[in-house]
This record gives C-alpha cells, sequence and structure tokens, in this order.
C-alpha cells in the first residue's frame, strides 16, 4: 500500500547475506525502504508468489504473475516475477497505476511547449512516435495516454488501432469511441514475437499501432 500510494513503480525484494533488502524505485530511482529478518524471508516470497498465481514449490526458475486488487480505492494492478539468485530468491512487483493514465496526458507533468509538441504529434495521421527511458519513467504510462487521448478526441486517426504488448497492461474496453476502436495483442499468446504481430497488423489496414517493445532490428 506504501508504494502504490507513494508514486512507486517498482518494489524490489532483494535477498543478501544476513537479510531482505526491500527498494522502491521512484521516479526512476532505487530507494532502499526496510530490512526483513532472513527468518521471515521464505514465508513473504511464498506469500507473494501464492497472490501472483505462480508454482510454490518451484525456486530454481524464473516465473512471472500478477496480483490485481485495489489499494485505498485505488484501482491497480502489478506485475510480479522471480528470479533464482545466490542468496535466495529476488522479487519484483511492478506497480501499474491506471489512474495516471486515466487522467491524461495534461497531468504527466509535461511543460507546456513539450505538451503541446505531444498533442501535434498525436494528431498527425502519419508518422512515428518513439517513447524512450529508463525503467519506470513512466513510458507504458504515456504510451496509454496517448491512447487515450486519441479515443477521446477529435483526431486524424480513425479506424482499428493495434496494440502489441507483452504482457498488456492497459486496456482501453471502456473508453466509449465514435471513431475508432482498440484491438490488443498480448506477446507470445496472441503472437509468438512483435515482428509476427506487426506482419499481421500491415495486413489488417490499422490507423494506428502501438509497439510496446523494439527489441530486434526486425520488429524495428
Amino acid at each position: 500500500a506504501y508504494g502504490a500510494t507513494h508514486g512507486a513503480s517498482d518494489i524490489h525484494f532483494d535477498p543478501r547475506e544476513d537479510f531482505l533488502m526491500v527498494r522502491m524505485r521512484v521516479d526512476g530511482d532505487l530507494r532502499d525502504y526496510t530490512k526483513i529478518e532472513k527468518i521471515y524471508e521464505r514465508n513473504l516470497i511464498t506469500r507473494i508468489k501464492l497472490l501472483a498465481n505462480m508454482n510454490i514449490t518451484e525456486s530454481r526458475l524464473p516465473q512471472d504473475g500478477a496480483i490485481k486488487g485495489t489499494i485505498k480505492g485505488i484501482p491497480m494492478e502489478t506485475r510480479v516475477s522471480t528470479l533464482p539468485t545466490n542468496e535466495g530468491e529476488k522479487c519484483v512487483i511492478r506497480i501499474l497505476d491506471y489512474s495516471r493514465s486515466l487522467a491524461g496526458i495534461d497531468s504527466l507533468g509535461f511543460n507546456e511547449k513539450n505538451l503541446e509538441k505531444l498533442k501535434k504529434m498525436i494528431k498527425e495521421p502519419n508518422g512515428i512516435i518513439l517513447i524512450t527511458g529508463a525503467t519506470g519513467s513512466g513510458k507504458s504510462t504515456t504510451l496509454a495516454s496517448n491512447i487515450r487521448y486519441v479515443l477521446e478526441n477529435n483526431t486524424h486517426i480513425r479506424g482499428n488501432i493495434l496494440t502489441h504488448n507483452e504482457p498488456i497492461e492497459y486496456e482501453y474496453d471502456a473508453i466509449e469511441s465514435t471513431h475508432s476502436i482498440v484491438s490488443q495483442s498480448e506477446i507470445p499468446n496472441n503472437f509468438e514475437t512483435f515482428a509476427d504481430a506487426n506482419r499481421e497488423a500491415m495486413r489488417r489496414r490499422p490507423a494506428a499501432v502501438e509497439i510496446g517493445e523494439l527489441r530486434d532490428k526486425e520488429t524495428i
């Protein structure tokens, strides 16, 4: 609850020799939060894995899961990943705060000049916008806010908007739009790779495509 209400994008549980260090990423920086005694480490990580629907008997392989819920009235979804290390299982919880993207691009902290530039780019019917930055800097929230802006405003982008993500983090089903509809695909559930999804997208004459990650030359 503390991380969710204090602007943390990630919570890290880092096993050390004598304790479990809990750190939170705020505005891209990892900050020490607390130390947990080593005797509680296994029970805590097991509890998190249970909530995330992971295999609690497997501690030698990386795992991924998710936890959904509402914290202090804020609809929250998290992505959970575990990784075995020499000192124990490391766990990272990524917090997805939908309220930030719901508030729109005006609330993301852009200065007035850059906000106008961004809105102008979003309204263009052709071209490419690259959103880059460090982990936890707000790339996914900015992407989601851009799509919400297209759906909620009378832009030149009209028709089918395709999104490719691994995993899907923000969903747009609840947004009513008279001119566009969003079709979301998850990698690898719907397509094996981002490149596969992009090739298929070109056959569907999309108005716009959101690609969650540019991992290889073929995708680019």
